[in-house]
Formats: C-alpha cells, structure tokens, sequence
C-alpha cells in the first residue's frame, strides 16, 4: 500500500516541481524517488541536479525553501489524507553511474 503511495507522491512532487516552482536554481533538478514512513507523517524525496553550477546544498537548501508549494498543492489534491513533513536527500546515483561508464571506456580503450 504504501508503494502505491509512493509512485503518487512522486508523480504530484514531480509535478509540482515542473510547473508550479519557478526558481532557476531548481529548473534542471530531477525528482528520482519518494519514501514515505508507513504512519506516513514523513515523506524522503531522493533528488537529483544536472546542472554543474548549482552545488548539492544550494539545491537542497531551495527545495526546503518551496516545501510549502509541494504541501499546498498535495492538500488541494486530497490525494492522501495526511500530509506529510518532506525531507530532501541528494541522489548522486546518476552521476556515479556516468563517471564508473567513463573509467569503464577508459579500460576498454587502453
């Protein structure tokens, strides 16, 4: 059941993240996955960013920052009957999945 949560979640953060947060900082950043606790008081967003000028915690710090945006459209949507706290995690899963592709190339090709 909670999966079943989860995918939605992602779906509206994503969403919202899209077309209702106009912050440059944020423009290129990817919502990868949500977690959220079973008595779901608590909702952990797993983001990733593809633009190289905006550091981790810059990042992180303006998602915080439009939490409220995220917790306003979810409570219009009435989609979960509780809405939960965010918290925003740093997923640099892509970008050590490109750089591991690069050494892989580079022993391939010496």
């Amino acid at each position: 059941m909670t999966r079943k949560i989860e995918i939605k979640l992602l779906k509206i953060y994503s969403r919202v993240l899209t077309y209702l947060i106009d912050d440059p900082v944020l423009q290129f950043v990817n919502i990868n996955d949500v977690k959220i606790a079973k008595d779901l008081s608590l909702a952990n967003v797993y983001v990733s960013c593809f633009d190289p000028n905006n550091s981790k915690k810059k990042v992180l710090a303006h998602l915080e920052k439009s939490s409220g945006v995220f917790k306003s459209e979810l409570a219009r949507l009435k989609t979960i009957r509780r809405i939960p706290e965010m918290q925003f995690h740093y997923d640099d899963t892509v970008e050590r999945a490109v750089e591991l592709s690069g050494k892989i190339e580079e022993l391939t090709n010496s």
